[in-house]
C-alpha cells in the first residue's frame, strides 16, 4: 500500500483491480503532477481542489476540472506504443496485468451511459445538484456499481473457443462504479469526448481484438 495518499485507503492497483486513484498512488513516486505539467507545458486542471503539485482527494463537494488543452496533449503523447511496435511488445505484459481490466471497464461504462441517454441526463443533473448543495455522499459512486451488471454479453472478450469468440469477461463492480462517476464528471468539465478517444487509442494499441469486437457499440458521435 503506497503511504501518505489522502483518499486512497487500499492498494487495489497492485492486484490489477484498482481505479484511477490507486493508479495515481502507485505512479506518483515515479513522476509527479508538477513533472507532468512541466512536460505538457499547460496546466492539468482549470479549476477544482487540486494544486499544481498534488491531488486533493479529500474534497467532498468539488472535483478537478481538466484543462481541455492538457487532455489533447495526452491524446497526442500519452500512448507512444501506438506508433512504436517494439515499445508495444515490451509494455504489453504490463498493460495486461495492470491496465486491461480497468480500460475495458471504463470503455464499457462510457458506452452504457450513452446507451441510456435518459439515465445519463438524470445522473449528471443529480451530481450537479449534490455538488451545488454540498450534499454529495462520500461514496456516491456506489450508486453506479451495477451499471454493467448483466452486460457481459454486450462487450465480449476475445478468447477463442470452438465457436470462435466467446464471452469470458466479467466486470468488477467497484471499477464499474468509479468509471461511471468519472464519465459523469468529465461530461461536466467537457473533456469526456477527448478522454474517450484517448481510451480508445489505448485499447486499439494493446487490446486490438477487444476493440474490434465491440466498437460497433460505440455512440457514433464519440468517434466522429
Amino acid at each position: 500500500m503506497p503511504d501518505g495518499i489522502p483518499g486512497v485507503r487500499w492498494d487495489y492497483f497492485s492486484e490489477g483491480m484498482g481505479g484511477l486513484r490507486s493508479m495515481y498512488a502507485n505512479v506518483r513516486s515515479l513522476i509527479t503532477l508538477r513533472d507532468i505539467q512541466k512536460i505538457a507545458g499547460t496546466p492539468i486542471f482549470t479549476s477544482g481542489p487540486h494544486s499544481s503539485s498534488e491531488l486533493n482527494l479529500e474534497a467532498k463537494y468539488r472535483f478537478g476540472h481538466y484543462n481541455p488543452k492538457f487532455v489533447k496533449w495526452l491524446l497526442k503523447y500519452a500512448v507512444p506504443a501506438s506508433t512504436d511496435k517494439s515499445f508495444r511488445r515490451l509494455t504489453k505484459p504490463f498493460y495486461d496485468s495492470y491496465f486491461r481490466d480497468l480500460a475495458r471497464t471504463y470503455y464499457a461504462a462510457y458506452i452504457e451511459l450513452h446507451a441510456q441517454p435518459g439515465l445519463f441526463k438524470q445522473e449528471k443533473q443529480w451530481l450537479l445538484d449534490q455538488l451545488k448543495n454540498n450534499t454529495l455522499p462520500q461514496n456516491y459512486y456506489f450508486r453506479y456499481e451495477d451499471i454493467l451488471a448483466g452486460k457481459e454479453d454486450t462487450l465480449r472478450s476475445p478468447k477463442i473457443g470452438k465457436g470462435g469468440y466467446r464471452l469470458v469477461y466479467k466486470f468488477d463492480t467497484n471499477q464499474a462504479g468509479t468509471a461511471a462517476a468519472f464519465w459523469l464528471r468529465r461530461s461536466i468539465d467537457g473533456t469526456d469526448g477527448d478522454f474517450f478517444l484517448l481510451l480508445r487509442l489505448l485499447l486499439e494499441t494493446y487490446d486490438t481484438h477487444f476493440i474490434r469486437l465491440n466498437a460497433w457499440k460505440e455512440p457514433k458521435f464519440a468517434v466522429e
